[in-house]
């Protein structure tokens, strides 16, 4: 017989399994205390989306969390509104450090529990690009199958070969993970691709509403092109394909262009515009806006949403100036980009793009701000960042330099240089550092021909403010005479002065990611954007 304080003992021991960092089962196990400013979400979960683990995180206060059964593989790791993909073990993962919501770059958060991860970095391709990268393992790498599937999953290259190396590391009784399954649909959809291999079948409408099959054209080689009216580059390679068209034509060689419009006019009205020699056909379901619903032709070839385009824009064939974030990029950046990361899009055409962009904007300008987060945690081993952690705190509370915009001196705040001018905006930048103090930075805005910094000459002077729909003044808004290109920056505090011709003028202002407002003018008067 068990005495009573035998079984209490027992007792106390099996809830200390339960609770304390030394769990007794297998399982994603999660634990560790964040310095954040505020309560914030804690979000784990798999790769089909289920929630495996979720709690509030408070400051300064330990949490732990515990799913016995949650397998070794890729998860979605969530604290407040960044995410990132890391490969999680069946053992105890403790997470410290500093976590800032506001301005997630300058978070600093260690990790303890995730060697296995932070290995496979190591074995990720420096190229970015899907389409052109590969993975290739030295011979000495020691990974188990679930590190192969995870490793293929997180560098996600478009190459057949590569990923079919990886697939045949994993025997078929060890391909459970959802990481694994993954890979062997990867694989499938691109051994559609290889040079030799059978195209998927397909069958779709042509301009005399009839139904194409590409069995139809068994016996011939074909050149088979994806495209839609709205996609510019897409009609600059069609054009280009002409002059290929017309010095290779044979009776045994065929293009097909497939339209991925969601309307059958836009399609056809394209196919007016271009007068293509071959065959053009039509995929009525269109193009998705995102990866997690791809269409039947997509998952047959193998591509997906990856790309932005603007729909309605880009008709011209001519290629936009690209700007994310501030900062110029390339084509193929865009075409990498994810659109879920995305929280704003803005299209500059004709003399609004130019005016900011000079001739860099003449075949417009697309602007891209991306949501807070989306450069992912900064993940370090163990206690490296211990004292890290503690300067990158400081620092967010903690103005480094004194920050002056025009010649004013700026509070920031909680706030950063982004917040208050857009970089498009932006002269130049000079920084004066000064012995044994802090230093300062000099920001210098533009003054384009359509926006002078100068008071314009005219009958009435007006003085007025512009703020957003929270009272915040906006800096760098444009302010227009209706109708003429004479107007006014906004300053640092929102302000403008304007000279305008009569009492009947009317003001036009905008701001990039805001509503244009237009306002009758006044001596004195506030003008309120509201986000677009």
């Amino acid at each position: 017989m068990i005495s009573t304080k035998k079984l209490f003992i027992l007792f106390f021991s099996s809830f200390l399994c339960a609770t304390t960092s030394s769990w007794c089962k297998d399982g994603l196990q999660i634990k560790g205390k964040l310095r954040i400013l505020k309560p914030t979400t804690l979000q784990v979960n798999d790769l089909n989306g289920t929630l495996i683990l979720s709690c509030e995180l408070q400051p300064n206060k330990e949490f732990a969390l515990f799913n016995d059964t949650a397998t070794t593989d890729i998860y979605t790791l969530r604290i407040g509104k960044t995410e990132e993909k890391i490969y999680f073990e069946n053992h105890e993962v403790n997470i410290i450090g500093y976590y800032d919501e506001t301005n997630p770059e300058q978070s600093s958060l260690s990790f303890k529990g995730i060697d296995s991860f932070l290995t496979l970095q190591e074995y990720l391709p420096a190229d970015k690009d899907p389409d052109t990268a590969t993975v290739s393992l030295p011979a000495n790498a020691q990974l188990s199958p679930n590190m192969v599937s995870a490793l293929a999953y997180l560098a996600n290259v478009n190459d057949y070969y590569s990923n079919k190396k990886l697939l045949d590391m994993i025997s078929d009784d060890e391909r459970n993970s959802l990481s694994a399954r993954w890979l062997v649909e990867r694989v499938k959809i691109l051994s559609h691709q290889i040079i030799g291999a059978e195209c998927p079948d397909f069958t779709f409408t042509n301009v005399n509403d009839q139904k194409v099959n590409l069995k139809d054209f068994r016996g011939k080689i074909v050149v088979l092109d994806f495209c839609a009216s709205w996609c510019g580059p897409c009609r600059k390679e069609m054009r280009s394909m002409l002059k290929i068209y017309n010095e290779l034509k044979a009776d045994d060689l065929e293009f097909i262009s497939v339209s991925l419009d969601d309307s059958q006019a836009k399609w056809k009205k394209m196919l007016d515009e271009e007068k293509l020699p071959w065959v053009m056909l039509w995929d009525k379901t269109g193009f998705p806006k995102s990866n997690e619903a791809p269409s039947a032709i997509q998952t047959a070839y193998g591509f997906y949403a990856n790309g932005i385009t603007v729909e309605g824009y880009a008709g011209n064939g001519k290629e936009p100036l690209y700007i994310v974030d501030g900062k110029e990029v390339t084509p193929s950046v865009m075409s990498a980009l994810n659109p879920d990361k995305i929280e704003r899009v803005t299209v500059l055409k004709d003399k609004s793009a130019t005016d900011l962009y000079g001739e860099e904007g003449q075949n417009g300008v697309v602007l891209i701000t991306l949501k807070q987060g989306t450069p992912g945690m900064v993940i370090r081993r163990g206690n490296e960042v211990a004292e890290n952690a503690k300067v990158q705190h400081k620092s967010s509370l903690d103005l480094i330099k004194t920050v002056y915009i025009d010649g004013e001196k700026v509070d920031l705040g909680t706030k950063t240089i982004d917040d208050l001018i857009p970089a498009e905006n932006i002269e130049g930048i000079e920084v004066k550092k000064e012995a044994g103090g802090k230093g300062e930075i000099y920001i210098t805005t533009k003054k384009t021909k359509a926006v002078e910094k100068t008071i314009a000459k005219g009958n009435m002077k007006v003085e007025g403010k512009v703020v957003d729909e929270q009272g915040e003044p906006v800096i760098g808004a444009a302010v227009l005479i209706e109708g003429t290109t004479t107007g006014s920056v906004t300053d640092v505090n929102g302000n403008f002065v304007l000279s305008v011709p009569s009492k009947d003028a009317v003001l036009v202002v905008s701001y990039i990611g805001m509503a244009t407002g237009k306002v009758k003018v006044q001596p004195k008067l506030t003008i309120t954007l509201k986000s677009e």
